[in-house]
């Protein structure tokens, strides 16, 4: 069968028109791929901080008042005089209870005479001595006589004082529901006495484990309330030996009222170094990536006009929230990629703002 001279003509130029058709096409993509132009990756950078640093620990401690006594009588009796109410500040010296006393009061007068008559009649032994009418021993029995009198008076009156109790600091009472007339038994309760001072005392157990503290070293103290408190404290007393139980050493700090409101009794939290200061150089946590072979960052070059990423190698220290420390492998002065470091690989050219170098406050 034989072809149509036309149709073979009009099939060869369709074969050849759709050749330089895709000739041209291809020569058309080569083209625009040797014209995309090269990625840039858009980042934040910052420079790692330099941040002073001193490694603390936090145990419980007491606040202790100054001066605190359980105010108590030694002898029965009843109350006759009631001279302070809960809660009031006392002054040094003040009456607080006066127990009844009136059966010594009658003995010491008849103390009194007693001692009275004796020393009238050692006044005239003493005369008489003078002009040898009378012995030396009736003198001496006299002088026994007025010594034993005196003493009674004394011992009369002692007890009458320890019927009359006083404050024996100034400071706050403590609540009581004593009345006037109430009976009370030896050595009871009659009020606890805190003292007005402008300072407390912190007392906290450290254990041996940790470096030793040293007299007049400031230490933290944080109270928890409505809102947290904190304040320093400094080192005035501690103890010569270790508990025997605890193996912990006992400290005492002191710490101004005006400085922290505390209450005795009130547990505090103690915050002391247990290690040297020491310069610490800083770096955002997500400028950090890992791989096969550790930890890097991807340090930002200029290479003519453009920031280039080069990958480096470093060695981390200490966690802090949103940074670590740095150990080895960049200085402060380099100039890092932070957020978006992840979408960095070596070599690429990036865009950032130029961040502000700063050396940060001590952590």
């Amino acid at each position: 069968m034989k072809l149509n001279p036309l149709l073979m003509t009009s099939g060869i130029l369709a074969i050849g028109l759709s050749s330089l058709f895709y000739f041209k096409h291809h020569m058309a993509n080569a083209a625009d791929n040797q014209a995309m132009p090269e990625p840039v990756m858009s980042i934040k950078a910052t420079y790692p901080q330099v941040q002073r640093y001193q490694q603390t620990t936090g145990l419980i401690g007491q606040a202790h008042a100054v001066e605190q006594a359980s105010i108590k009588n030694e002898l029965a009796g009843k109350i006759t005089r009631l001279n302070f109410r809960s809660g009031d500040l006392v002054s040094r010296g003040q009456l607080l209870v006066e127990l009844s006393h009136s059966e010594e009061d009658a003995l010491l007068k008849a103390a009194k005479a007693d001692a009275a008559l004796n020393r009238q009649t050692l006044d005239r032994y003493l005369v008489l001595q003078q002009s040898g009418r009378i012995s030396d021993d009736k003198v001496d029995q006299a002088k026994s006589l007025l010594a034993k009198a005196e003493a009674e008076m004394e011992r009369i009156a002692a007890i009458i004082d320890k019927k009359i109790i006083t404050a024996p600091f100034s400071g706050y009472a403590g609540i009581h529901d004593l009345v006037i007339g109430q009976y009370l038994d030896s050595n009871s309760q009659i009020t606890e006495l805190i003292g007005n001072n402008d300072f407390i005392w912190i007392d906290f157990n450290v254990p041996q484990t940790y470096p030793v503290l040293a007299l007049g070293e400031a230490v933290d103290i944080a109270v928890k309330g409505r809102h947290t408190q904190a304040a320093q404290a400094s080192i005035v007393s501690i103890s010569p030996a270790l508990n025997t139980r605890s193996r912990q050493l006992k400290y005492r700090a002191k710490i101004a009222k005006s400085a922290l409101t505390l209450t005795p009794n009130q547990l505090v939290k103690v915050n002391f170094p247990v290690g040297p200061a020491q310069d610490l150089t800083l770096i955002p946590q997500l400028a950090v990536k890992r791989d096969q072979l550790g930890d890097y960052v991807f340090v930002l070059k200029k290479e003519g006009e453009a920031y280039r990423a080069h990958q480096v190698k470093i060695d981390l220290g200490i966690r802090f929230a949103d940074q670590v420390s740095v150990n080895s492998g960049i200085e402060p002065g380099v100039l890092i990629a932070s957020e978006g470091a992840f979408k960095l690989w070596p070599g690429v050219q990036t865009r950032f703002n130029s961040p502000a170098q700063n050396h940060g406050e001590s952590l």
